[in-house]
């Protein structure tokens, strides 16, 4: 498995955590931020082992067109943040809503 040109290490808790997924899933050393998962050795069996980790860790709901789409850790990273930033935002629009409808009354 070979690794991108140049190693881009993690910023973000997404991206730390992503690289310390696909490490233990592709059994490497080391995954920089902008290593294609299916350079590197995945492939779609490891895609959905992934998917149900990301899910449960993230609380998100990733599908597996997602990993054929996002196949490295940033834009994977930026994806989960996205979905994440939804999820965190969806209880605030149904309070909103519900304040509305009894504004109305």
């Amino acid at each position: 498995a070979q690794l991108a040109r140049q190693h881009v290490a993690p910023v973000t808790d997404t991206e730390h955590t992503l690289c310390a997924i696909w490490q233990s899933l592709l059994k490497l050393d080391r995954v920089g931020i902008d290593d294609h998962f299916f350079e590197i050795g995945g492939h779609s069996l490891l895609g959905a082992r992934m998917l149900t980790t990301l899910n449960e860790r993230f609380g998100i709901t990733l599908h597996l067109k997602d990993i054929f789409e996002l196949r490295t850790v940033r834009e994977l990273s930026r994806h989960i943040d996205f979905l994440d930033t939804l999820r965190r935002q969806e209880p605030v629009a149904q309070t909103s809503a519900i304040h509305q409808e009894e504004a109305e009354w």
